[in-house]
């Protein structure tokens, strides 16, 4: 299976650029604040991650999970715990997580702690793991 992956605010004209602390020129089509264009993290998914063909199917549920954490809140802030939500919600672990595991998962202040967005990605890999 080949995906593409892209931000959901991708498809807004690019009228502005600007230079990112790295030198580089990046389209500046964001409202969101400069640390968030200019951190680590963010350049590092932009350059690497964004709009590039995936083919693992787990990288691919990384980025759907991304993308269910995200709603609501700053992109910025999902990846800045996308190394405790990779941790935590594992596509081989999660069909095993019952009610226990989610009261864990609840506590947990390294990842987003939403039972919506939780039980979002728990009920959704049953869905892609049928694709």
């Amino acid at each position: 299976m080949e995906v593409f992956i892209i931000m959901s605010d991708q498809f807004v004209k690019c009228i502005s650029e600007y230079f990112a602390q790295d030198g580089r020129r990046r389209c500046n089509h964001t409202s969101d604040t400069p640390r968030y264009w200019n951190s680590e993290v963010f350049l590092a998914y932009r350059d690497k991650r964004w709009c590039k063909p995936e083919h693992n199917d787990q990288e691919i549920f990384v980025q759907l999970r991304l993308e269910m954490f995200s709603a609501g809140l700053s992109f910025a802030a999902i990846l800045e715990k996308e190394a405790n939500l990779r941790k935590a919600f594992d596509i081989i672990l999660i069909p095993t997580y019952d009610t226990e595991k989610i009261g864990e998962l609840m506590v947990d202040s390294e990842i987003i702690r939403n039972l919506k967005k939780i039980e979002a990605v728990i009920n959704n890999v049953f869905v892609f793991l049928k694709l």
